[in-house]
């Protein structure tokens, strides 16, 4: 769940102080949580107590009262509140009222919340809570059932004792509960969350992994830091959403996803021949290897030995061959999405836009391992994604197979618009 995008609407339901538990096991487990309340939920819980436990304002309506303009949220795009469900991973309404239920369930956006659900993308959770004979009325049921037919979850209530004294279900569904049915819904594929068929199905993707190590002589090479673990997790999200995956990795920190081909090329040559004898038949290649620039000229076949004056042996480099250069050039109408790491900040955008516009990529992901929790080894990462139009888009410092997923949702898109 870290660094996932969560709203979490809360309506007038006396169980409403229960969701500020759900705020705070879903902040434990690392989502980013914007709270969103109706007017009757203000009645039964401050804002205040949500700002505090999610640490972003918490609106309440669709106009900003001071300025007279639509509502913004501390938003992730910086759009107007009620189409910020677009931009979120998931959407959960615990607890969901009778009356929300009923909104949702007919299309009626006549406040901030209903109106947010109308244009939300993602998967949406519902979990009711009210009086055991609102929840047993035929028309409730009949809008629960739509609601499901439609894709969205419904988080049963639990049977006990209710706030009325009544005992039958409609209490709100336990911390519990509730976390394992967000993070069941947080890991399906995108498209799968959304009710729909992702583009991925079926279709050959070719993911490249790891580092390569160049002999210097049987004993020594040039290589670099790189762990694998991107690749790895690029590998396992295309896996996920159904694509048939070949992983060409190179020498790598970590064991490679289950379910996948893995073919191993430890050098920039081996991985050429690799790559090059599969890109053909696949319809997406993410190439994430950190593949060496150079490599010995001349590797020599016993170990190197010091000079007799005591001076260091000169090690004569040439270039490896360019493969994701190679490959691109002739994409066949293949999706490319290159890798480009830099170290200094002043620049680094224009050469990785260089970079996607020399090679004819589709996509570049932008990465310097200099910054603050972007090391060589590190679960998480801090990537830009540089398109062909000059658009370039930021994302947060997130964990790496969440960085994944943000690449496999462009991938999809890219796929759809070709």
């Amino acid at each position: 769940m870290r660094g996932r995008r969560v709203i979490l609407g809360v309506t007038g339901s006396i169980s409403a102080y229960k969701a500020a538990e759900i705020v705070r096991a879903m902040k434990k487990a690392g989502a980013d949580v914007r709270v969103v309340m109706t007017e009757s939920a203000r009645r039964f819980v401050a804002p205040l107590t949500f700002e505090v436990l999610s640490g972003h304002k918490v609106p309440t309506g669709l106009w900003d009262d001071a300025a007279g303009d639509v509502m913004r949220l501390d938003s992730w795009e910086g759009g107007p509140v009620h189409l910020e469900a677009r931009n979120a991973d998931l959407v959960l309404i615990a607890p969901a009222t009778a009356n929300i239920v009923g909104k949702a369930a007919c299309g009626v956006g006549d406040d901030l919340l209903s109106s947010m659900l109308l244009a939300c993308r993602p998967p949406v959770l519902v979990a009711p809570a009210m009086n055991v004979n609102m929840l047993q009325n035929p028309v409730v049921q009949e809008n629960l059932l739509r609601l499901k037919n439609r894709g969205w979850t419904v988080i049963e209530p639990e049977e006990g004792e209710l706030a009325c004294g009544d005992e039958g279900a409609g209490r709100l569904a336990s911390v519990e509960a509730v976390m394992h049915a967000v993070g069941e819904a947080l890991s399906s594929p995108a498209d799968e969350r959304a009710g729909r068929a992702s583009p991925l199905v079926g279709l050959k993707v070719l993911v490249t992994a790891g580092r390569t190590e160049e002999p210097v002589d049987p004993v020594r090479y040039i290589s670099n830091r790189s762990s694998g673990k991107m690749g790895f997790a690029l590998a396992e999200a295309a896996r996920r959403r159904g694509a048939e995956v070949t992983l060409v990795a190179g020498v790598t920190s970590v064991e490679p996803p289950a379910g996948v081909e893995t073919v191993r090329a430890t050098t920039a040559d081996r991985m050429a021949v690799e790559v090059k004898a599969r890109a053909r038949d696949c319809g997406v290649l993410l190439m994430a290897a950190a593949v060496s620039d150079f490599k010995p000229a001349r590797p020599s076949p016993t170990k190197m030995k010091k000079s007799a004056d005591d001076r260091p042996t000169s090690i004569p480099l040439a270039y490896t061959p360019d493969v994701l250069g190679e490959i691109a050039a002739d994409s066949g109408g293949r999706i490319t999405v290159g890798f480009s790491l830099e170290t200094e900040s002043g620049g680094a955008r224009e050469r990785a836009l260089a970079k996607l516009e020399a090679k004819k990529l589709d996509l570049v992901v932008l990465n310097n391992p200099s910054e603050p929790g972007c090391d060589f080894g590190s679960d998480t990462n801090k990537v830009t994604f540089l398109y062909p139009d000059g658009k370039c888009e930021d994302l947060p410092l997130l964990p790496k197979d969440v960085v994944a997923e943000r690449v496999m949702d462009r991938v999809e898109k890219l796929i759809r618009k070709k």
